[in-house]
């Protein structure tokens, strides 16, 4: 799994935090993600189980595609601060993130 934290272009306060790795790693850590209107909603276990189950295992990974999945979370620079200098990094960056894309 790979993360890269970028500053938020049009807010000078907040970073944002992408992760990018295989599925079965990165949608555990996702709590949401988007509708059909791009609407940020919870993203359900169930959807994450089918997800890998279904549409990643049956009909990517069985055809030979490498699957990759990417997800984000913003942030402000000063809870990232405090992140990096007292939590147990990895753990505290990549929760609560946002699924992407698959």
């Amino acid at each position: 799994m790979m993360v890269l934290v970028r500053d938020v272009a049009d807010d000078p306060t907040q970073v944002r935090i992408y992760c990018k790795g295989a599925p079965e790693s990165v949608l555990p850590l996702c709590q949401d993600t988007y509708d059909p209107q791009f609407t940020p909603r919870y993203f359900q276990p169930e959807e994450q189980l089918d997800m890998l189950t279904t549409q990643i295992s049956n009909q990517m990974a069985q055809r030979g595609h490498k699957v990759l999945t990417y997800a984000f979370r913003q942030m402000a620079k000063e809870d990232l601060k405090y992140i990096m200098n007292n939590t147990k990094t990895s753990r505290a960056l990549n929760s609560k993130m946002r699924f992407a894309a698959t």
